[in-house]
């Protein structure tokens, strides 16, 4: 269990967030939604120890994690950044190699090795293990740091906006991957996404965020009300079904 009480950061004297609570068990999507500047990346940052909050508390099974080494931390949380441009050439597979650092010795292990084999060829990059990382297209960065993240093999991966480089085709595939993830390997995931119908999709919590608050937090039937959509992102939608799933639609209109 992931658990987060009372979260409070700011940047020198601007409040970001203020006072988030929530919780991610392992083998579910949660999903983290909001308009531009709702804090979303900050409360990411701060679940990974990247940023230290004024106040508050993050948990991972009743561990404080900003009081476990930076290794054990590694075991338990799995980050994905938008970005991350490389200022040396590493290739794709030492790319994932990275993700095997709290688990490696003096080389790597047969272990090591056959993670990142696995994982090369489950997310179809086999064809690009040797590839330099900076000379990878937006959209390919974006899959091998997930790549890296699921190397990783932490309880929880936390992924900021893994799709905004991704064409629709594979926008899909990386959430299908994430859902596997879930159910298979009893991964928690914790993902910022600004797409409502693929968080509609594919997750089975959903935390809803506005300025640094958390406005609504269940399912995903609960949190996408049409008139708390409306009150938040200041935009009139519907909520279309078709076959048992369902589809968040801008009115014609509501602008």
């Amino acid at each position: 269990m992931l658990s987060v009480q009372d979260l409070c950061f700011a940047y020198r004297e601007c409040q970001v967030l203020k006072g988030i609570s929530m919780q991610a068990k392992p083998g579910e999507i949660v999903s983290l939604v909001g308009p531009n500047g709702s804090g979303k990346t900050t409360l990411l940052r701060c679940l990974v120890s990247i940023l230290t909050p004024q106040s508050g508390h993050v948990h991972i099974h009743g561990q404080d994690i900003f009081r476990i080494s930076s290794k054990d931390r590694a075991q338990h949380l799995a980050y994905v950044p938008q970005n991350m441009p490389s200022k040396f050439p590493l290739t794709v597979f030492d790319m994932l190699l990275m993700g095997r650092r709290p688990y490696l010795g003096w080389r790597p292990s047969s272990k090591d090795l056959t993670v990142i084999e696995n994982t090369l060829h489950s997310m179809q990059l086999d064809h690009l293990a040797m590839q330099d990382f900076d000379r990878l297209s937006g959209g390919q960065r974006q899959k091998v740091l997930i790549a890296r993240a699921v190397v990783q093999q932490a309880q929880f991966m936390i992924l900021d906006e893994p799709t905004s480089n991704l064409d629709l085709k594979h926008q899909v595939e990386v959430m299908r991957f994430l859902e596997r993830m879930a159910l298979e390997h009893n991964t928690g995931i914790i993902v910022a996404i600004h797409d409502l119908n693929l968080a509609y999709r594919f997750a089975q919590q959903m935390i809803l965020m506005q300025e640094g608050k958390v406005v609504c937090h269940g399912s995903p039937m609960q949190v996408l009300d049409p008139t708390i959509i409306e009150e938040v992102y200041q935009v009139g939608v519907r909520i279309l079904s078709d076959n048992g799933h369902h589809f968040v639609i801008p009115e014609k209109n509501g602008f």
